[in-house]
């Protein structure tokens, strides 16, 4: 038997198309040759943060490491979920929601926290962004509890990136708006951000790689991201 006769790909990747938020340029050169023409697709003013990304921990401290510097191990392997997709809008992600839906996490993880929001709202929408689920600083120190080595989010996790797009945001300590970024990242637990499709994954457990790429002193890399389901148990 071969390898897809065990494993199923699931694409856990967020499509670059054009966008309201990261507003990428999207432009083509073409090179004539004699046999055909070239055609060569040209992404502008594309930042590191933008769509599916990783981020490495110079993000928040420049002390710490840059994307090339993290061994392509730390963004990849045994993987676990916590689903709170049932949550809907707004939800804040406490301690005790994300505890009692962490049965299947172990140390050394890649931890998913699926709240299925593109299937509320577009990505592409400003409801995806300003109605998000958002993880709370005593949720964001449960999860630096769980020993796990990255966590990966299809939401924007923490609440402060709402403030751009909404002129009634309200402030709360600066721990609590940017949970994850303050507690997570000077840690070491990456951050995988801005998934899609998580709600093909019916495993709890299940293998996990994002490939950020290699750029130089970078605070973070734009990433193809994927699982494999393992079709004995997803039967």
């Amino acid at each position: 038997m071969g390898f897809f006769d065990h494993y199923r790909v699931v694409d856990l990747s967020m499509l670059i198309e054009p966008h309201w938020r990261f507003a990428p340029e999207f432009a083509f050169k073409e090179l004539p040759k004699p046999e055909f023409t070239f055609r060569s697709t040209v992404l502008k003013d594309y930042g590191a943060h933008n769509f599916s990304h990783c981020d490495a921990p110079q993000h928040v401290d420049r002390a710490l490491e840059t994307i090339e510097m993290l061994p392509i191990e730390r963004f990849c392997g045994e993987a676990s979920l916590i689903d709170v997709a049932d949550l809907g809008d707004n939800a804040a992600l406490s301690r005790e929601v994300l505890e009692a839906r962490a049965g299947a996490v172990r140390a050394g993880d890649v931890v998913l926290i699926r709240s299925n929001q593109a299937l509320r709202h577009p990505t592409t929408e400003p409801e995806f962004w300003t109605m998000s689920p958002w993880i709370t600083k005593s949720g964001a120190e449960y999860l630096l509890e769980l020993e796990a080595k990255a966590i990966a989010f299809d939401f924007p996790q923490d609440r402060a990136i709402r403030e751009p797009y909404l002129t009634d945001f309200e402030h709360h300590e600066p721990i609590e708006d940017w949970a994850c970024h303050t507690v997570l990242l000077p840690k070491g637990i990456l951050q995988i951000e801005y998934l899609a499709g998580l709600e093909q994954l019916s495993q709890e457990r299940f293998l996990f790689f994002a490939a950020p790429l290699k750029i130089k002193g970078a605070d973070g890399g734009p990433a193809r991201v994927y699982a494999l389901k393992t079709i004995a148990e997803e039967a």
